[in-house]
């Protein structure tokens, strides 16, 4: 397994700060629905996701939840969002999933994984739930775990933003490389509502 020092990206990640043409088409996407953002390492897709939060916040989104697996990650956001003095709900997926008792040996195989859906179902995210839910490093969230947040969501709003970079996956979904896997099985729908950056 290759493992990816975040570290080492993050000067490329802070000389970043203006976006081009493509990233403001995907950051201006409807927020009404669920929206793919793929692009390669150094691509700019971390960039849009933090303006995608600041736009959420202008929109009077008071329920924002932003995701990332890795630690290191989840606190370079969490920094520019503080900087922006944007008061949202920043952690890693097992952060948050812990609150109900999700542990992460759970992810090991894809039975005690299912356990993290009927818990989110039961939880107080599903009475009280995120009007948008925002994931950086999609690539290493399990199917599981999605479907998870979908039932944490609301369905008024119904808004769903995650950017992904297959290419870059640490810890291997390869299942979603074959023909036969599409987001939709997950109940997620980003037909017209995905973008390339490169």
């Amino acid at each position: 397994m290759q493992w990816i020092d975040f570290r080492q990206t993050i000067n490329q990640r802070a000389s970043q700060t203006i976006s081009d043409d493509p990233q403001n088409k995907a950051k201006n996407f409807n927020f009404s629905g669920h929206s793919l953002i793929r692009g390669v390492a150094g691509s700019g897709k971390s960039l849009v996701l933090k303006d995608r939060v600041e736009k959420a916040v202008a929109e009077k989104f008071d329920r924002v939840l932003v995701l990332s697996y890795n630690r290191f990650m989840k606190g370079w956001i969490e920094t520019q969002l503080k900087q922006k003095e944007l008061k949202v709900e920043c952690c890693t997926f097992h952060q948050w999933a812990y609150q109900f008792q999700y542990d992460y040996r759970f992810d090991q195989e894809q039975t005690s994984r299912q356990k993290v859906i009927e818990l989110a179902q039961k939880s107080k995210f599903a009475q009280q739930k995120y009007q948008a839910i925002l994931i950086d490093e999609a690539q290493d969230f399990y199917d599981e775990w999605f479907q998870a947040l979908l039932e944490v969501l609301d369905p008024q709003t119904n808004s769903l933003f995650f950017v992904y970079d297959n290419a870059q996956s640490v810890y291997g979904q390869a299942h979603r490389r074959k023909s036969d896997w599409s987001w939709s099985k997950l109940g997620i729908d980003v037909v017209g509502r995905s973008q390339i950056l490169i």
